[in-house]
């Protein structure tokens, strides 16, 4: 199955993010979010994100 596939560096969870967001979700497109860089920054920082996604 063909489809959109976005990959962000960091900053994911922003605002900044909303309308790329808006367009993955457009016409239902399945839309995942992982902050796999936070992991680096500790327990506390990865929950951090998490949390705001």
């Amino acid at each position: 199955m063909a489809g959109l596939l976005a990959l962000v560096g960091s900053g994911e969870y922003l605002p900044e993010m909303s309308e790329i967001e808006r367009r993955l979700l457009n016409g239902g497109t399945r839309y995942v979010q992982i902050p796999t860089a936070a992991a680096l920054e500790g327990t506390d920082r990865l929950n951090y994100w998490i949390e705001l996604g």
